[in-house]
């Protein structure tokens, strides 16, 4: 893939995640009074499609590393240590993007002091996830378990750990001389926007490739 069809990849992913956190959000609220236990089935299952489009993005980004069995894989922990090896810094990180007075370039400010989804967390998220979203076994059966009684406070943590990953990120590709920037809400188009900086011709400018994502 080219930078333009990368970036696309990224957007496309990035509104899948932002329809599953507004479905989280809405559902946790639980206007239409469903059983709290079915709440939180849904919530989870959104989180777990979440993890994985995360770790999916990440190889995304990461689109030359040609390795069959992990363009194959889902599953966030495979893909996530496999693109470990290859960069150490291939998570995204919270950051801020500001443009300065005196300069007409994007000035990257960061990482942004708020609370997000560690890398560890993306993975013990997705585990926490299927345990709830399984039905389990007998024995789980019948363990006498307290009911649910509808507090969602870790439903809400989860979801504001992932919106403070993903509002606005970076994350650097391998070798060190590009880095991907990423707003889920863009001013030009209110839709995810991704931007490739290229580094490599030394100094303090830096190529840009934008694609702001419109349909």
């Amino acid at each position: 893939m080219n930078e333009q069809e990368i970036l696309r990849l990224y957007c496309i992913l990035m509104e899948e995640v932002k329809i599953r956190i507004d479905t989280v959000n809405f559902t946790y609220q639980n206007r239409d009074k469903l059983p709290p236990v079915v709440v939180r089935e849904i919530c989870y299952l959104q989180f777990r499609f979440v993890c994985e489009t995360v770790a999916l993005a990440c190889l995304a980004a990461h689109s030359e590393l040609k390795d069959r069995a992990v363009n194959r894989a889902y599953e966030p922990d495979k893909i996530m240590k496999r693109l470990e090896k290859l960069n150490p810094f291939f998570y995204p990180q919270p950051i801020e993007r500001h443009r300065a007075t005196d300069s007409k370039g994007p000035i990257i400010i960061g990482p942004r002091d708020v609370k997000h989804l560690r890398k560890k967390e993306l993975r013990e998220l997705w585990i926490k996830a299927g345990g709830i979203l399984h039905r389990g076994s007998m024995l789980k059966i019948l363990r006498k378990e307290k009911p649910d009684n509808g507090d969602y406070s870790d439903i809400f943590d989860w979801s504001e750990k992932i919106t403070g990953l993903l509002n606005t990120h970076w994350i650097t590709l391998a070798g060190g001389k590009k880095g991907l920037y990423v707003s889920l809400i863009s001013k030009e188009t209110n839709r995810a926007a991704a931007t490739i900086f290229d580094f490599g011709s030394g100094g303090n400018s830096a190529g840009l490739t934008t694609v702001y994502l419109r349909d």
